[in-house]
């Protein structure tokens, strides 16, 4: 299964970790080329921004801090919506209103 994850903080790091395995394809992204550093030697492939992360990616899971920093995620420069294809699937693991996450899914639906 090819498998982006997104955010990796304090949080999100030790998730995406669990992820390389041999049945799964990493791809990870981060703003903060320095969270990207502790996966260079791990097979995972780095991407430059969302919408790569998305070229290589059957589901994507999200873990950002809050409402803002989705958003930026799913709609901002090189973003989510920029590039993912019909049968994505989106995970989001961050602390959001339910609302963003609704309408999220409604805005990324193809």
């Amino acid at each position: 299964m090819r498998l982006g994850f997104i955010g990796l903080g304090n949080i999100g790091a030790p998730m995406a970790r669990r992820y390389l395995r041999p049945e799964f394809e990493l791809s990870v992204h981060d703003n903060h080329a320095e969270a990207l550093r502790p996966f260079e030697d791990t097979g995972a492939r780095l991407t430059a921004s969302c919408a790569d992360l998305v070229q290589s990616s059957q589901v994507i899971a999200v873990c950002v801090r809050d409402d803002v920093d989705l958003l930026a995620v799913a709609y901002g420069d090189g973003s989510l919506s920029d590039s993912i294809e019909p049968g994505t699937t989106v995970i989001v693991h961050s602390t959001v209103r339910p609302q963003t996450v609704r309408d999220l899914g409604e805005s990324l639906a193809l």
